[in-house]
């Protein structure tokens, strides 16, 4: 009777800490059945464990080889037990992303835990009974046990979250602030941030924090940081699908919109650029219901797009674009850009010929489209050119996306590590390559790639690859198998590079070898699930 408790003990403390891993995983994945369930399969079905299985496996078949170990196979279970139970809990403390136990994380794994001590219980009630090889079988159900304890849990989030969604519809037809939304395919948190800080030198202004994008996270900054001394309430919206978008208007309805661009990101979840464009214009639809400005970056959406969803909107239109061929169609027109060290220099021209001459200390000429749909937007809601030229002076930089920092006597750090897609990582590399030759040192790339690219996984990276070569004097790569192509880009060039497990021991390598006149991009930190350190 004692050993069975302790083969109970032992299995609950097993399932719990693994329970509370795999959690962390199905948290990266936004709790998405689908998602969850491919990653598990995919890429080498790393989240399939094959280490504690194998040796039960291999404990219980001695038991068949020579029956006189069998006294010593449940003693040995339980060490087994209790040792996955320790790699579990030392993942967890070592994940890059740590698991957050928010308060639907806790109910899921409430239910888990207590579906795992019934079923639990009952095997090992009758272990005597029934084949030992149950305990492999349990191994496998766990991520299962997980995803049926959040399904168990449907109608309770759904009646939670209308409850919280209806405080914030409520809240914001009181406080009617004004409301300004931006969404696109990339740079819409960027744009979110410079917005929030040129009209908070005019009218408080509160913006959804981060890469807070959807129903739940906007509903959750309504309801805890709108106030009513807020006069612009600034909100990014973020598509994972048709019909995304219009949802976050019908709780958040926008008095403006800002697209920033319609582009390959996300493409694995759209499967057309013209997908993305129909689900990017919903913030269209929603704004010109309220007949307000919208301010599109031709630079980065294809006109075609904007006939189609947006050709009749008339002079709300507002058009700000950098390419020549677009100067006589737009209503800001950036007539000079350049990175500098120091940050960036634009020379705009709009609205039938007025000037200004802007400089902001952010990095990376891709923010120049960024800072001048904010400009647009600020100049149509009434605020003087003078006072938005100021602003940009002390605009701070994104954290992580092309935040440059420089420290004496150490490297200066390019860090883009958040996000990456194309376009992004292009303009990261034009800074890494001025910043290195202004110093005089190397320039080092640490970089696990780009994900949800889709079918253009392998084209963007080949394309980048040449690029890096030509800028960077070493490149550390992270996870090689996943961005074939990009290695391959990087051997017909004759670049030189370095292949590493993961970011923490690519970085180590850094701390090592790099000196003070160096410069080092570390262009995307995948979050654990994509790393191939990850092995259970």
């Amino acid at each position: 009777m004692g050993i069975m408790i302790a083969v109970f003990a032992a299995l609950l403390i097993m399932s719990v800490m693994r329970l509370n891993h795999y959690m962390l995983y199905y948290q990266q994945e936004e709790y998405d059945h689908g998602r969850f369930l491919r990653l598990i399969f995919s890429r080498g079905a790393r989240l399939i464990d094959k280490k504690l299985s194998g040796l039960l496996l291999v404990a219980l078949g001695l038991t068949y080889w020579q029956p006189t170990w069998q006294p010593y196979v449940l003693p040995l279970v339980i060490a087994l037990m209790l040792g996955a139970a320790l790699l579990d809990f030392r993942a967890l403390k070592q994940a890059k992303k740590k698991l957050v136990y928010t308060n639907r994380v806790k109910r899921i794994l409430a239910i888990a835990f207590l579906l795992s001590f019934i079923a639990l219980s009952a095997y090992c009630g009758a272990m005597h009974l029934t084949p030992k090889w149950g305990l492999v079988i349990w191994v496998q159900l766990l991520p299962f046990i997980l995803i049926l304890s959040n399904l168990l849990l449907t109608h309770y989030e759904a009646y939670n979250q209308k409850h919280f969604y209806d405080d914030a519809v409520a809240k914001l037809q009181k406080l009617r602030p004004v409301i300004i939304a931006m969404t696109g395919s990339y740079g819409k948190t960027s744009v979110k941030h410079i917005l929030a800080h040129m009209l908070s030198q005019v009218k408080p202004t509160l913006a959804t924090p981060g890469s807070v994008n959807t129903v739940m996270g906007i509903t959750r900054i309504i309801r805890e940081k709108l106030k009513k001394r807020h006069h612009f309430f600034i909100a990014e919206m973020g598509a994972y699908g048709i019909g995304s978008i219009a949802r976050l208007c019908r709780l958040c309805p926008p008095d403006h919109g800002i697209l920033t661009a319609v582009g390959n990101a996300h493409y694995e979840r759209f499967k057309s650029v013209e997908a993305v464009a129909q689900a990017k214009f919903e913030l269209f639809q929603a704004t010109a219901e309220k007949q307000g400005y919208f301010v599109v970056n031709m630079d980065q959406v294809d006109p075609a797009f904007i006939k189609e969803h947006a050709g009749h909107y008339g002079d709300k239109l507002v058009k700000i674009a950098t390419r020549e061929e677009f100067r006589k169609q737009v209503d800001f027109f950036v007539d000079y850009k350049e990175q500098t060290p120091e940050g960036l220099f634009i020379r705009l021209i709009h609205d039938d010929g007025q000037r200004a001459e802007i400089k902001a200390p952010l990095y990376g000429l891709h923010h120049v489209n960024n800072i001048v749909v904010c400009y647009a937007l600020a100049i149509r809601l009434g605020v003087p050119s003078s006072t938005l030229i100021a602003s940009l002076k002390t605009v701070p930089q994104i954290k992580h996306r092309l935040e440059v920092k420089r420290y004496d006597n150490q490297p200066d750090i390019i860090d883009d590590a958040y996000n990456s897609n194309p376009e992004g990582f292009e303009a990261a590399l034009d800074v890494l390559k001025i910043l290195a030759e202004d110093k005089g040192g190397r320039a080092y790339l640490l970089t696990p790639g780009m994900v949800e690219l889709g079918e253009l996984h392998d084209e963007k990276h080949s394309e980048l690859s040449k690029k890096a070569a030509a800028v960077c004097d070493d490149i550390l790569i992270v996870g090689a198998e996943r961005i074939k192509s990009f290695v391959e880009g990087l051997d017909e060039q004759d670049a030189n590079y370095k292949i590493f497990e993961s970011f923490a021991s690519a970085k180590k390598y850094l701390n090592k070898h790099a000196k003070a006149d160096d410069v080092i991009l570390y262009e995307n930190d995948l979050p654990d699930l994509y790393e191939s350190s990850v092995s259970l």
